[in-house]
């Protein structure tokens, strides 16, 4: 007879937290008339066991006989299972009858729910289960598994980690909360360390090492633990070898889960050799793959006795291996992060390790060396950037762990950097692949002249875009040396290229053009129409930065005809360079701006981040100049987020060039200035001459704004100074608005004063100067802005703002105040959601808060919402 007195769920000391979607489901799954066996499946320490007893306290007052929990964690012989569930229910066994038929007769008229926990390793009491669900009309059964039943009565549903933040850009402390594995990090770590409190300076720590640990709970149990004894920055630090530090549970856990390592092997234990033998192989894979790159890898170091795919969806079966579903394409297979650690450790064990990498290696060498036409260019890097862990892992290898010769392991690693050096380039990834090319380039004695000559070229363009101009001048020289004495004539032809380009940087319009005459005469020889095409497109920026725009615009068409002869896609340069020329040169803003949006259209095709940043900028100019402030600050705001993923620091500053003059526009002076210092600071740091004096000009316009009209004509002096030593002549878009402002202040200030402050700025250091205007005292606003305002300006917003707010950041406060999370913000008013944390930034230090609920309370209090 069943006894209602042990109808009672296990007591749990700690609190349940999260998963509030996950119960729902399950409860109402559990209350369908059609589902009476439901299977709750997933990998070690993802939490089944303790949702399966939150899920049936939730239902008890469902189930008129009550709900019943057997563990199964100590039972390893399936006939028990039986025994198992008599003793928790205080069935008595009646005479001969079977022990499975006693408990048909308990159970045959009762409504009740059996959670049997850990069923994995008693898979073959299946059977027991189905014929008490045929005797037993109204008993249900939520079993918790690693592995499916595969029971024709079934229900599964695998259950996932728990939430996690992204680490960029990072939340503040009251967003991470509504993450379920922080909120859960945070309560476990506050058991131990009742002080423990989430912070500003703690909370983008905390949030990764929760993503470190996959959001597995009792991976992030573990660590809480260690909250006692150490900070997060410390235990962040320990978690690269995160198996061994996530030990010493609490000691009434069952053993298997008082270490996360205990936890894994329990499920590896219960796999056959040949799954042990994928499963273990599969760890080199540093994020998803498909079948054919597992096959390859898997049977490296010896033929796998079974089908790998079969054996990778029996991994999936027993939760460990996640497939990855898409619409379009075939299914991916991944591995969580300490799943990976430990088959890494099996397959050190298993002496397999030196075949599994070369092989894994070995294939992505070869994936990234196909040649796709240019045409699926867009196509292809997509497909590199779903690799790219992959990628980064061969090399790796390569330069770090390989038992080969190091000659032939270098020579390996540069042939993937030469492979992969378009893409790093286009997609935003400079400073990896510098290192990637540095680090193999330090061992490459005895490596072939001509990859060599080759990869000094690619570090060359990286270190370009970085702006370290003396290192890139030195392996340019070295590559082209290289390539003279291989006799390789194309080779040459691409780093004379290399060459204007590096004279364009730096101004040096004589080199230039020497340069591109040596460049012509080489390419009668060799035809390289699209090395010629990139070098006319840089001569003719050279020519308008001269004034010189007839010339600049015929080379730009020359340069066109290069690219077309070469079928090359990036015709779309010199038109790019066509419509900023029409509209700095004031020509045609029309044509300028049908232009740009064409190429836009082209770039982005391309997948190509650089230049669509750029043409975004470059519309953003004309937006500004048409009066159309939202449409230009969206648009700056789109270039510079695309920027700061390249960190290309020229890119940057001429991008924030167009949000300070922006401000100008829209009557905000001093955070015209912010930007323009720190325009002009970051052109000091990196040697960047072209857009220098436009720089420092700006800037003494907003400071003309601000009643300081000597210091805005000593950077007017600066800018002076600096134009005649680079050759570089104002643009005649900029001439009207600059001579007005020019006859302002020197109206203002009387010629005496006006000649002094224009020579002591040609005078000063730029060092010096910064420094100047940065210590002198800013005088009261005036009544009036300095010269008139442009007939383009938009209406000024007169309404008082608190705290020094701009009209931006009063914007996203409302915003924020109203529930918004960033990337909402961003959404809603087309900023990138960086941009967001930055307004965020500047906002909370105006008014003086440090959380998203104190801003609220301060929006509501200051009726901003």
């Amino acid at each position: 007879m069943l006894d209602l007195a042990t109808n009672r769920l296990p007591w749990h000391p700690t609190s349940f937290i999260g998963r509030q979607q996950e119960i729902n489901q399950l409860c109402a799954l559990l209350q369908r008339q059609e589902v009476r066996l439901l299977t709750l499946t997933g990998p070690a320490g993802v939490g089944k066991t303790r949702l399966s007893i939150e899920v049936g306290t939730r239902l008890i007052e469902k189930f008129a006989d009550g709900v019943f929990f057997v563990p199964l964690a100590s039972v390893t012989d399936p006939q028990q299972v039986v025994m198992a569930i008599l003793q928790t229910l205080s069935i008595d066994e009646v005479g001969t009858v079977s022990p499975l038929a006693s408990l048909q007769t308990a159970l045959r008229d009762k409504e009740l729910l059996l959670i049997l926990d850990n069923f994995e390793q008693v898979l073959e009491a299946g059977t027991v289960l189905a014929a008490l669900l045929a005797a037993c009309p109204r008993l249900k059964m939520l079993v918790t598994s690693r592995i499916v039943l595969r029971l024709l009565a079934e229900w599964e549903v695998m259950l996932s980690p728990l939430s996690i933040p992204p680490t960029d850009p990072p939340l503040d402390p009251d967003q991470l909360c509504h993450y379920e594995a922080v909120a859960l990090f945070v309560a476990r770590a506050q058991a131990v360390k009742v002080d423990f409190a989430l912070s500003s300076a703690t909370a983008g720590v905390i949030a990764t090492i929760c993503t470190r640990l996959d959001g597995l709970p009792l991976a992030i149990e573990l660590a809480a633990a260690r909250s006692k004894y150490f900070s997060p920055q410390q235990l962040l630090a320990q978690l690269k070898d995160a198996l061994a530090i996530l030990s010493q549970g609490a000691s009434d856990l069952p053993e298997r889960q008082r270490t996360m390592r205990a936890a894994i092997a329990w499920s590896y234990q219960l796999l056959t050799e040949p799954e042990r033998q994928i499963f273990r192989r599969l760890s080199v894979f540093a994020d998803s793959y498909d079948e054919e790159a597992a096959a390859t890898v898997c049977n490296a170091a010896s033929p796998i006795p079974i089908s790998v795919l079969e054996g990778m969806l029996s991994l999936v079966d027993k939760s460990l291996l996640r497939s990855l579903q898409h619409a379009e394409h075939a299914p991916r297979f991944q591995m969580l992060t300490l799943l990976r650690e430990f088959g890494l450790a099996c397959l050190t064990s298993a002496e397999e390790v030196e075949p599994t990498r070369e092989a894994h290696a070995t294939l992505y060498l070869k994936l990234a060396e196909q040649a796709p036409v240019e045409r699926e260019q867009k196509q292809w890097h997509d497909r590199l950037e779903q690799e790219h862990s992959h990628l980064r892992a061969a090399l790796a290898w390569w330069l770090e762990g390989t038992s080969r010769a190091k000659q032939e392991a270098t020579e390996l690693a540069l042939r993937l950097c030469l492979a992969l050096s378009e893409f790093w380039q286009r997609r935003g990834h400079q400073r990896e692949a510098r290192d990637f090319f540095e680090r193999a380039l330090q061992q490459r004695e005895g490596v072939s002249k001509e990859l060599q000559a080759r990869a000094l070229y690619q570090l060359f363009l990286l270190e370009t875009t970085q702006d370290d101009y003396q290192a890139a001048e030195a392996h340019l020289a070295e590559s082209f040396a290289l390539s003279e004495e291989l006799g390789s004539g194309r080779d040459c032809v691409v780093c004379l290229t290399g060459f204007v380009r590096l004279a364009l940087i730096q101004c040096q319009h004589e080199v230039v053009k020497t340069r591109v005459a040596e460049l012509r005469r080489r390419c009668q020889v060799v035809a390289d129409d699209a090395s010629l095409g990139l070098a006319l497109t840089f001569f003719a920026r050279s020519c308008w930065l001269q004034g010189d725009y007839a010339q600049a615009r015929e080379l730009l068409e020359e340069s066109k005809r290069c690219y077309q002869r070469a079928q090359s896609p990036y015709v779309l340069l010199p038109q790019t360079h066509l419509a900023r020329l029409l509209f700095l040169a004031n020509q045609d803003l029309a044509q300028a701006q049908a232009l740009a949006e064409q190429c836009l259209k082209g770039w982005q095709a391309l997948g190509e981040k650089e230049q669509s940043a750029s043409t975004l900028n470059l519309l953003g100019q004309i937006a500004l100049f048409q009066g159309g402030l939202a449409l230009a600050q969206s648009l700056f705001e789109q270039s510079l987020a695309i920027v700061e993923e390249t960190l290309d620091r020229s890119m940057r500053a001429e991008m924030l060039l167009g949000l300070a003059r922006l401000c100008l526009q829209r009557h905000e002076p001093e955070r015209a200035c912010e930007l323009f210092q720190e325009i002009v600071t970051l052109l000091r740091e990196i040697g960047s001459r072209q857009i220098l004096p436009a720089a420092l000009e700006g800037w003494g316009f907003a400071l003309a704004r601000t009643c300081r009209p000597g210091q805005a004509a000593q950077l007017w002096g600066a800018a002076l100074l600096r134009r005649e030593s680079a050759g570089i002549k104002r643009q005649p878009i900029e001439v009207p608005f600059y001579e007005s402002q020019v006859r302002e202040v020197r109206s203002q200030l009387g010629e005496s004063r006006w000649n002094a402050a224009i020579a002591q700025g040609k005078d000063m250091t730029l060092e010096a100067l910064v420094a100047h205007v940065k210590a002198a005292e800013p005088a009261a606003l005036p009544h009036r802005e300095v010269g008139e305002p442009s007939k383009t300006q938009e209406p000024e917003n007169n309404s008082p703002l608190p705290a020094g707010l701009t009209e931006r950041e009063s914007e996203v406060l409302r915003l924020l105040a109203q529930g918004l999370s960033n990337a909402q913000i961003a959404e809603r008013l087309v900023i990138s959601p960086r941009t967001v944390t930055t307004h965020l930034s500047s906002i909370y230090g105006k008014i003086g808060v440090s959380s998203r609920s104190a801003a609220t309370r301060y929006a509501v209090d200051h009726n901003v919402i």
